[in-house]
């Protein structure tokens, strides 16, 4: 079986305890798995996006420029691949939420959280309504982004810019 050769270079690569080791696998694997052009070999490697979701993690508490780098190359993969995350959905769209959520992240790493949920979500319309973190979790997160007033440090001048309307 053509995985099973791949699977053990793949978690351990992302599974290095050197941080630019992770990203390297982890860019290098979604790359890979972007280029196969078959879908039935494509998801006998499902069982890795648990291991990208931890080096996801890990790279965001560590370093935000290698975060950064893996949530793109997610992203990729979700483009490329979105039914790979099936059973991983819900794990994806929960740390995509926390990312968002995190004040200490600006948009530029807010935002490639956000595209991978989008990706999802047009690519894969009935996983997402079918995804409970998606309603519960996913869409109030999006409205408080969509509500975020950058005025908010000056209530007096938001409320003047509200009235006018």
């Amino acid at each position: 079986n053509v995985p099973k050769r791949y699977f053990k270079s793949i978690t351990l690569g992302l599974s290095d305890s050197d941080l630019q080791v992770k990203i390297s696998s982890l860019k290098a694997t979604t790359q890979f798995i972007s280029s196969l052009n078959d879908q039935a070999l494509v998801m006998k490697f499902s069982p890795l996006t648990e291991i990208i979701i931890d080096t996801l993690v890990y790279a965001l508490k560590n370093d935000l420029e290698k975060g950064k780098l893996a949530l793109h190359s997610i992203n990729n993969l979700c483009e490329a691949y979105p039914k790979l995350w099936k059973t991983k959905l819900e794990c994806l769209i929960e740390v995509m939420c926390q990312i968002l959520q995190e004040a200490a992240f600006n948009s530029s790493v807010k935002d490639p959280a956000l595209q991978v949920v989008l990706t999802m979500a047009s690519k894969t319309p009935a996983f997402i309504r079918k995804s409970e973190k998606f309603n519960k979790n996913f869409l109030p997160v999006l409205f408080n982004l969509l509500l975020d007033v950058h005025l908010a440090d000056d209530p007096t001048e938001w409320d003047k810019q509200v009235n006018n309307y």
